[in-house]
């Protein structure tokens, strides 16, 4: 056995060296000056072979993870590119939409933001809130109550929008806004707090203060105050005429000294129970505080029905109604409009409530160009240098 395989390996050494010389002999001294063997070599190519085949399955994955990538770009782009094109549609369709609401009438609320006793909301029109701008645009703040609010007139006629085209008519400017923030139920003591909140994001350039009509009732705001609840006399003129925002509920009322306003001593010790007294103290507030703040404004008591009040055809008296229609503030910015011709002119609803705001619009225009417009003009002017 051992014979055989020796024969074997002699065998395959004659023919290593047979071939060595015959085929790869001449190559091999011409490359290297030495013999090479071709066994050797032969092993040489077939790795090489592998390593090619490798080598080229390597390349192709790397191709083909470039492709990939390529075509994930290019289908990113493409995505980004199907993005835009969607959504410049999507806002052309928009605009199309909102072409006819841009300059009407909206109701805007904040639910996240709260004034003293109600949730943050105003009157304006969309493109006071795409495009104010502080620097370049005359804004305008209207306040007071649901007669400035509007409840009895056109959506799209009341006091605010009629003023603001009547000014920028006027002034042949687009830059002027007017902001409608009256509310329901609104009093003469609600009206700074309200104007504060506002500026709180927006600067007016000027206030309006467009009220009285709720102060007729003021006595009565104040007892039913009082039959339910008992305030601090000292900060009673900081609070509103509402149940729910007082201080001191029943159930402590009897722990409370003579230093708190009580029912048994309202009517006794109140002088802001005088609706004269009530209204120059807020005006004096309003006119002291917006002073100190550089804020022009301008003060109407808002005009009151010439007919006099009735139930069932029959005429009541209310103590504050003549108080109110002849009171007079020595102030420039202070103008009872029921001492004005403007009263008679008006169709009212009501005692407090009228159906159209063109003539009291033309007032507020006219007063407005007569102390203003100097400075509307210097500040358009400005921007435009």
């Amino acid at each position: 056995m051992i014979n055989k395989l020796f024969k074997f390996l002699i065998i395959i050494l004659v023919l290593e060296i047979f071939l060595g010389y015959l085929i790869y002999l001449k190559n091999s001294t011409l490359l290297t000056g030495h013999y090479l063997s071709s066994t050797i070599k032969v092993i040489n190519k077939v790795v090489n072979v592998f390593e090619n085949q490798k080598n080229n399955k390597s390349e192709n994955k790397l191709n083909n993870k470039n492709k990939l990538n390529n075509d994930t770009e290019s289908l990113r782009q493409s995505n980004q590119l199907s993005t835009l094109i969607v959504e410049e549609a999507v806002l052309k369709s928009n605009q199309k939409k909102c072409k006819n609401s841009l300059n009407k009438n909206q109701h805007i609320k904040f639910s996240s933001i709260n004034s003293f006793r109600r949730q943050f909301d105003f009157q304006t029109d969309i493109d006071f809130l795409n495009s104010y701008d502080e620097k370049k645009d005359y804004l305008i703040v209207i306040l007071g109550n649901s007669e400035t609010f509007g409840s009895y007139q056109d959506f799209e006629a009341r006091l605010h929008t009629q003023l603001q085209y009547k000014l920028r008519k006027k002034f042949q400017s687009e830059k002027i806004f007017v902001v409608n923030l009256a509310m329901p139920g609104g009093m003469i003591s609600d009206h700074l707090r309200e104007l504060l909140v506002f500026s709180l994001f927006y600067n007016p350039d000027l206030a309006i203060f467009y009220t009285g009509g709720n102060e007729i009732y003021l006595d009565e705001k104040y007892k039913e105050i009082t039959n339910k609840i008992s305030i601090k006399k000292e900060i009673f003129a900081s609070f509103d005429f509402y149940q729910n925002e007082l201080l001191l509920p029943n159930n402590i009322s009897y722990c409370l000294n003579n230093k708190y306003l009580t029912k048994s001593n309202f009517n006794m010790d109140s002088p802001l129970l005088d609706v004269e007294n009530h209204i120059n103290s807020h005006f004096e507030n309003i006119n002291k505080t917006l002073t100190k703040k550089s804020t022009e404004f301008i003060f109407y008591i808002q005009p009151i029905s010439l007919k006099p009040p009735s139930i069932n055809g029959v005429t009541y008296e209310i103590k504050n109604l003549n108080k109110i229609i002849e009171l007079k503030i020595q102030n420039k910015n202070f103008t009872n409009l029921n001492t004005l011709e403007v009263r008679e002119e008006l169709d009212f609803v009501d005692l407090v409530h009228t159906r159209d705001t063109n003539k009291v619009s033309q007032v507020i225009l006219e007063d407005i160009v007569n102390k203003y417009q100097n400075k509307i003009l210097k500040k358009f002017l400005n921007e435009a240098n």
